[in-house]
């Protein structure tokens, strides 16, 4: 699998969790889940063509305190959140050196 197929894993990942009945929202930047499913998708999409210009946004909702990581803790999924947001960090920055250097 390569880094951007992984990546693009995670963020599935995400949004699979995300559509789970106890995700809750409140403490996030989003309205609503429709707001962050919808955000997520359009990265996704983006990845997926080949636009890496959303990995610095992505990185941001990844932080301590992003909106990922307090969805995942108000929703009952940190320690999956845990392993995939620390891999997905390490995929963006090897995509982002990889296309850095070319």
């Amino acid at each position: 699998m390569t880094n951007i197929e992984g990546l693009i894993a995670d963020i599935k990942t995400i949004l699979a969790l995300y559509d789970l009945p106890s995700s809750d929202f409140s403490w996030s930047e989003y309205d609503s889940k429709e707001d962050a499913v919808e955000e997520m998708q359009n990265i996704l999409e983006s990845v997926e063509s080949g636009d890496y210009s959303v990995l610095r946004r992505l990185r941001t909702l990844l932080l301590p305190t992003g909106s990922i990581q307090e969805i995942s803790i108000d929703s009952g999924w940190a320690q999956e959140y845990i392993i995939i947001g620390s891999r997905m960090e390490k995929l963006i920055d090897l995509i982002m050196s990889s296309s850095n250097s070319n």
